[in-house]
């Protein structure tokens, strides 16, 4: 394999778990001393992501947003950014290295503050003039002209049409001169399934939806136990 792609909560990140635990760390620097390339591929943004891996963050590749941006070494490789405006009271715009708000209520700001350490600015109008790759709205209005890749009892979240972790990841190969047939992915969760599809071996971690399991190649317990089968 010359790359291994991984996404981070529920298959590197198990419940509960607020860092890498060793096993993880160790399998990291195991890919990497052996000259293979590896990524992260998540829903978070760059900001949260670099926190996560910060000894790797010079020798990774980020796959953020769910795909809609890639970055290596802080250079763009690929983004999908979106270009629709809206009038929503409480959201979050997520950018390369900044989340912008606009709510008026106090304790979710602050939650914000925290998640993205900091790197949020409050805005004034509803849109900056930067690239916004991901929308977290706070509210009950539901945006059908965007695709919806996560919500919860608080929030939903939405991307541009078209992008995926499969888009970015066949950008990347792409990038690297690399064949599907020489990357492998792991992950748990439905936003996975098109990134295993761009992948010559794809694993579904033990904790998966049973959809996730279905549409891999394999099950796992963990990139950990399966890497230096790999390499």
């Amino acid at each position: 394999m010359k790359l291994i792609v991984a996404d981070l909560d529920g298959t590197l990140l198990k419940r509960g778990e607020r860092e890498l635990n060793r096993n993880i760390i160790s399998s990291i620097e195991y890919i990497l001393s052996n000259n293979v390339a590896f990524a992260v591929s998540s829903g978070r943004t760059y900001v949260e992501l670099k926190k996560f891996f910060a000894p790797f963050e010079k020798d990774i590749y980020f796959m953020a947003n769910d795909g809609a941006i890639t970055i290596y070494k802080e250079e763009t490789l690929s983004e999908f950014p979106i270009t629709k405006t809206f009038t929503s009271d409480s959201f979050a715009l997520h950018g390369k290295y900044l989340t912008y708000i606009k709510t008026k209520d106090a304790l979710l700001t602050r939650k914000i503050l925290k998640q993205y350490h900091n790197h949020v600015k409050v805005l004034d109008s509803n849109f900056p003039d930067e690239p916004i790759y991901k929308i977290t709205d706070y509210t009950k209005i539901k945006y059908d002209d965007l695709p919806l890749v996560y919500e919860d009892r608080s929030m939903k979240e939405y991307i541009a049409f078209g992008v995926d972790k499969g888009i970015a990841l066949k950008n990347l190969l792409r990038h690297l001169d690399i064949p599907k047939e020489e990357c492998a992915s792991f992950g748990d969760n439905f936003n996975d399934i098109p990134m295993f599809n761009e992948s010559g071996l794809s694993y579904a971690v033990a904790n998966s939806l049973p959809s996730v399991k279905k549409a891999a190649d394999r099950v796992c317990a963990g990139l950990d136990t399966e890497i230096r089968k790999l390499i």
